[in-house]
């Protein structure tokens, strides 16, 4: 909506705030009298994946609480506007820089995940908090409330997201091992996907199941699970693997050519010997 093509950020005008939204995108809005020259450098530095816009006071935003102090930056979440967590605030004093907060928040948390937007939430640069169910459900809204409320307490360790357990039941059955019967339940894991593996820890339902999944696969206490199935897809992982290890140390390439080296001279040498052995001019 207000797309940043380059300083200065776009400000929101009183007489058009009546119909400004987040629509499908995180929004950030910098508010104070003032926009600090870090917001600028941020829309400049990001402006093909953000929008940012400024603001006089929180009141042109209309369901935002005004901050304890300015300037400050809201990060606007249309998935969950008319709640407590359409507005997510950073004011200064916090343990995390401006540019965090912002990439933390670039996603919404615990989207509905798609053909469209898979790819690009699971490539983002963060493990993913994937909750699997049937959105047909009873229990799959009590669900995924759960795990929504777990993943905004997490958006700086952990993307998050929903997939349709019932319509991608081929996949998730192959790809995580989540059964039919645990989708009616609701699943989660945790997907890694530029290393194509997952962490699961039995079917955690409660939020603080939910907590110690995301913790112990953190802290490296769960062994990960190849989200690749078969002999030709183990093999071809392998290969990857060699092939990417003898990328990094070309030195190898040495110790293994030098037995071939070897082995085709001793060949040579045997076939010369026979070759005299059987050629009547060379025994005169």
């Amino acid at each position: 909506m207000y797309k940043v093509t380059g300083p200065p950020i776009p400000a929101l005008k009183t007489e058009t705030v009546k119909a400004f939204t987040a629509q499908s995108e995180i929004v950030f809005v910098s508010v104070g009298s003032e926009v600090e020259q870090a917001t600028k450098d941020l829309a400049d530095k990001y402006l093909d994946t953000i929008y940012i816009a400024s603001a006089a006071d929180a009141s042109l935003l209309p369901g935002v609480t005004p901050p304890k102090k300015l300037p400050a930056v809201v990060a606007l979440n249309s998935n969950a506007e008319g709640t407590d967590n359409y507005a997510q605030w950073y004011e200064g004093g916090s343990e995390h820089t401006l540019e965090e907060f912002v990439l933390a928040h670039q996603l919404p948390p615990m989207v509905a995940l798609e053909r469209k937007n898979f790819w690009q939430i699971a490539n983002a640069g963060k493990l993913v908090l994937l909750a699997i169910v049937d959105p047909g459900g009873d229990s799959h809204k009590e669900f995924l409330a759960t795990a929504a409320k777990v993943a905004r307490r997490n958006v700086y360790d952990v993307r998050s997201g929903w997939l349709d357990g019932v319509e991608w039941e081929k996949y998730v059955k192959e790809l995580f091992l989540v059964t039919a019967e645990q989708v009616q339940t609701g699943a989660a894991v945790i997907y890694d996907a530029p290393n194509k593996q997952f962490y699961a820890n039995g079917l955690p339902t409660t939020e603080a199941e939910l907590q110690a999944l995301i913790d112990d696969t953190l802290a490296k206490k769960i062994p990960p699970t190849n989200t690749e199935r078969g002999v030709q897809k183990a093999a071809k992982r392998v290969f990857v693997q060699f092939a990417e290890f003898l990328e990094e140390n070309p030195w190898a390439m040495v110790i293994l050519v030098l037995p071939l080296v070897g082995l085709g001279y001793l060949a040579f040498r045997v076939s010369g010997d026979t070759g005299a052995e059987d050629d009547p001019d060379k025994t005169k």
